[in-house]
């Protein structure tokens, strides 16, 4: 693997390298390394290559260029809407209403697993407004949580 550069989320470690045997960048998790050997080959790494353009369409390490960059409305309820003003989803958020009740912001970027992972993190607390492919992907994952309790 030909290392590019290194990367934090979530409390953990990532690499992003290209893959030899794939021809293709990937993310790699450092805690699951279990044997690395240092070796006296070298590649030449791209002089184009940014690691914060690279990461600015996606959420986390979830990289998937499958899925189309989306403007994302989500609507932050009551006092999380201060929450998502002091810690950003995202690079891209803008704020674009706000209210006592509720505040509506503005992200671009692909919606990987990771992202909607975050999003259902919030329960009740955000509800996405567009685009309707979101809201409909949450709505799944909401009623398959609920089946998982129906027969409580």
């Amino acid at each position: 693997m030909a290392p590019y550069c290194l990367k934090m989320f979530q409390k953990r470690w990532y690499v992003l390298a290209l893959s030899i045997n794939e021809d293709r960048l990937r993310i790699y998790g450092l805690d699951r390394f279990e044997n690395i050997e240092i070796t006296k080959d070298h590649f030449k790494f791209p002089s184009d290559f940014n690691a914060k353009d690279y990461f600015s369409s996606f959420f986390g390490v979830v990289i998937d260029e499958d899925i189309p960059l989306q403007r994302i409305v989500v609507r932050a309820f009551s006092a999380h809407q201060h929450y998502m003003r002091s810690l950003p989803l995202h690079l891209s958020q803008k704020e674009l209403y706000s209210c006592n009740e509720y505040a509506d912001f503005e992200l671009t970027l692909r919606p990987t697993y990771d992202f909607i992972m975050e999003l259902q993190s919030y329960g009740t607390m955000i509800e996405v407004m567009e685009p309707q492919s979101l809201r409909q992907t949450m709505k799944c994952c909401i009623n398959d949580l609920s089946r998982l309790y129906k027969s409580d």
